[in-house]
């Protein structure tokens, strides 16, 4: 079996075909393990987080494999996000269970067959015994009698069923801002963990106070966070619009501000709306110290040296902290045009277009070694360009 190659690609096509954020916390979304009681909401929960991140083909078999022998470079770009879909399902499913799964190759098979197992009403089936599982070590919500008494409204914000939770929330008014999990999570917050539930979330805004939309759950995150998270823009600028606290209210374990998870998402069009209403006046700055050493990391890493740069400009002492958040640039290989390779259609363009090679006594035509790799390096060029091979090429006079 071929090994996959030592570098992938990270060229855009790849990226927004086969994305693979590697920093998300499934806990963060999915905070329940998947039992014999609460498959329902486990799959929607699941689902939510899967989408939000463009990977529910992955799942649904909408993305399939490309063909290793035609595009082996996609096809390991393909595998790298399907084993990280596969990876958070195992995460969040009981470990008797993870055996019965644990031989199946793809993240598509282990969803049909966790559905074959508790989808259906028999769930003593062939493929699964009740007395395989046991329940009494993982809390449950039925078995919680804070969560239990919300069980009907939090089925009614993951099926997007406004007029159900109106009917629940005209009986219990309290209900809007209270705790409905075990993680102390209000209705707003599940809410906004799906863009297409943003008609259900508009709704719960209009009877929601500014200090209600941002009660923190047992982390100290807001709901703007998990809109953030979840690349809900639109959900995210209502939210600020009605508290606009909102984004300096930093999580309980380490401060993170909705910026940070923003620029961690690669979300740039939340990370500007963000730089623009976080507030920088008060006493302290958000952005003093270690915080702002960690959002300009985080913009680096993203690729977001535009911003980076302007907001080096506003808080320059950061650049001298340590560890440099600057240094993040240096192991990002796409920062420098040697660290990158040609894609498809940059090897089908200069195939055609009339060069006149240049070489020299180090590195001569049709060899690399070492210092001079046969791999992209246009930097160490002079009015030159890249040959389909990798090598450097200048037009002719």
């Amino acid at each position: 079996m071929a090994s996959p190659p030592n570098q992938i690609s990270t060229s855009c096509s790849s990226a927004v075909k086969y994305p693979c954020p590697l920093e998300v916390n499934v806990a963060n979304f999915v905070p329940i393990k998947l039992g014999l009681k609460n498959y329902c909401v486990w799959e929607r929960r699941m689902l939510d987080l899967i989408e939000s991140h463009r990977l529910r083909g992955f799942v649904d078999g909408t993305i399939q494999p490309p063909r290793k022998e035609d595009d082996e470079e996609a096809y390991w770009s393909w595998k790298r996000s399907d084993i990280l879909v596969r990876g958070w399902i195992f995460l969040v499913v009981k470990e008797r269970m993870q055996r019965k799964l644990v031989r199946l190759e793809t993240a598509r098979e282990v969803w049909i067959a966790i559905h074959e197992i508790l989808g259906s009403s028999d769930h003593e089936s062939t493929h699964y015994e009740s007395s395989d599982y046991d329940e009494s070590d993982q809390p449950e919500f039925e078995d919680e009698r804070a969560a239990s008494r919300y069980l009907p409204l939090q089925k009614a914000v993951l099926n997007g069923d406004w007029e159900k939770a109106k009917k629940i929330l005209e009986r219990e008014p309290g209900a809007v801002g209270e705790a409905i999990s075990l993680d102390s999570e209000t209705v707003l917050m599940w809410a906004v963990h799906s863009s297409k539930r943003n008609h259900f979330v508009k709704m719960l805004l209009d009877k929601m106070s500014p200090d209600q939309v941002a009660r923190p759950d047992i982390n100290g995150e807001t709901a703007l966070h998990e809109a953030v998270a979840c690349h809900n823009n639109e959900a995210a600028r209502w939210l600020v619009r009605i508290n606009p606290e909102l984004p300096n209210i930093g999580n309980a374990k380490d401060g993170t501000l909705p910026v940070h998870l923003a620029a961690t998402r690669g979300n740039r069009e939340m990370v500007s709306f963000l730089l623009e209403v976080t507030k920088v006046s008060g006493d302290p700055n958000p952005f003093d110290e270690e915080l702002g050493r960690r959002l300009l990391s985080s913009l680096a890493k993203g690729g977001f040296y535009d911003i980076a740069s302007n907001f080096l400009q506003g808080h320059p002492l950061l650049a001298s902290m340590k560890p440099s958040p600057l240094i993040e640039m240096c192991y990002q290989h796409s920062s420098f045009l040697t660290g990158t390779y040609l894609n498809f259609f940059e090897r089908w363009i200069y195939s055609g277009i009339p060069l006149k090679l240049e070489g020299n006594a180090n590195n001569p035509i049709g060899r690399g070694n070492a210092n001079y790799p046969t791999g992209r390096d246009v930097e160490n060029s002079v009015d030159g360009v890249v040959s389909p091979s990798g090598y450097c090429y200048t037009f002719s006079s």
